[in-house]
């Protein structure tokens, strides 16, 4: 259901791009995990890129990949002495659309999207902690994404955005027996791309 929703994405990105403005972006970012029940926030940074299409003044449609470089992490520590991390990896393909308020060369925006978040999780432990390694995948999820920021023209074709996206999903480890979590997470992106 997810490969037939993205490439059907696709095909209207690129019917609709052959004749409507496109626009190509990069991004980068800080964000922070909102899990439940868990007891500190971990840090993440993603990178990705969007390519929108818009379909009426304002309104523009795409899909994007979002990628965290540096995972989600948290350190363990037992009588004061670290003894290992846990990274929890995250990876997004979807769809969003964007609305622009306004018409000048700065312009508020809200977004909403929908995709397959994707990832893993492991435990590094240190050195001489009696601890081992290990590995866990997590079963593919579809999530949501909200949010909103601003969006800035330079000359005819360059553009900035600056946007906050709050990520809605639940994961599950994929081993028998074990239960879905909220593994909900926010980010502010920084991006820079061209219209077409």
């Amino acid at each position: 259901m997810m490969k037939m929703f993205i490439t059907l994405l696709a095909l209207a990105v690129i019917a609709v791009g052959a004749s409507a403005q496109t626009t190509l972006l990069g991004f980068v970012g800080y964000g922070q995990s909102a899990f439940e029940d868990q007891d500190d926030a971990a840090g993440y940074i993603p990178v990705g890129a969007e390519i929108m299409v818009e379909m009426s003044p304002g309104l523009s449609v795409g899909a994007e990949v979002n990628y965290a470089v540096v995972p989600f992490t948290w350190e363990y520590e037992y009588a004061g002495t670290k003894v290992g991390e846990t990274k929890i990896n995250q990876m997004i393909l979807g769809g969003l659309a964007r609305f622009e308020m306004g018409q000048g060369s700065l312009r508020p925006h809200v977004r909403g999207g929908a995709g397959l978040y994707m990832g893993n999780g492991e435990f590094e432990a240190e050195e001489n902690s009696g601890l081992l390694d290990s590995d866990v995948d997590y079963k593919n999820a579809f999530g949501f994404n909200v949010g909103g920021g601003l969006t800035a023209d330079f000359g005819e074709t360059k553009i900035w955005m600056l946007e906050f996206v709050y990520h809605i999903v639940s994961r599950e480890a994929d081993v028998a027996g074990s239960e879905s979590f909220g593994a909900n997470n926010w980010a502010l992106h920084l991006g820079a791309g061209m219209k077409f």
